[in-house]
């Protein structure tokens, strides 16, 4: 049995194995693992409107009044996947 390698051998090793090692450290290389990131997601009014598949009209009308949880970045509205996620549970009609 063979217990050295050569150049070349670690060269090919390496080729092979280095699309499994990205896919494995993506999550640490992004800085948190995929789903905390995604769900630290912050919707602007036409992204969200896209999310729920509204009108941008029904975003401001529901924000307006309370109803959407959201922050303001100055003038702008803003809206945290996260929160979006509770409150659409939180109003889904149960069977």
């Amino acid at each position: 049995m063979k217990t050295e390698l050569d150049a070349q051998e670690i060269e090919a090793l390496a080729l092979a194995l280095a699309p499994r090692v990205v896919d494995a450290l993506r999550p640490l290389l992004a800085g948190r693992g995929g789903q905390k990131a995604a769900d630290e997601k912050i919707f602007d009014v036409k992204g969200l409107a896209a999310y729920l598949e509204v009108s941008a009209d029904w975003i401001y009308k529901n924000a307006e009044v309370g109803d959407l949880p959201h922050f303001k970045c100055g003038r702008y509205l803003r809206f945290k996947k996260a929160e979006i996620e509770k409150w659409v549970e939180g109003h889904s009609v149960r069977p």
